[in-house]
């Protein structure tokens, strides 16, 4: 997926809720908000960052996001990697114990 890709993702397919999403469940805070709140906060959270992606698109020179793209490259090639050894680490957790 190419970074232009990405953020058309997150700008006009959703990808901003699922990242928003993917966040906020880790965050105590937002787990102690009442669920009113949280979809208040969900949305608004969505918006400003499917905003934010519109507007890299539009905004930033092309060269700008080709000269980004080898580091967009790295960092979703290792979280792509990290969460697959999760997956496989919590459907197989004895492979990946220490051997004694």
């Amino acid at each position: 997926m190419s970074i232009q890709e990405f953020l058309t993702w997150f700008a006009m397919s959703g990808g901003s809720a699922v990242a928003v999403s993917w966040i906020a469940e880790r965050i105590p805070q937002f787990q102690a908000l009442s669920s009113s709140v949280k979809q208040w906060v969900m949305f608004v959270a969505s918006t400003l960052l499917a905003i934010g992606s519109y507007a890299l698109l539009t905004y930033v020179p092309a060269e700008t996001l080709s000269q980004v793209a080898p580091y967009f490259a790295i960092v979703v090639s290792v979280f792509g990697t990290f969460f697959l050894n999760q997956i496989a680490h919590v459907n197989d957790p004895k492979f990946f114990q220490p051997r004694k």
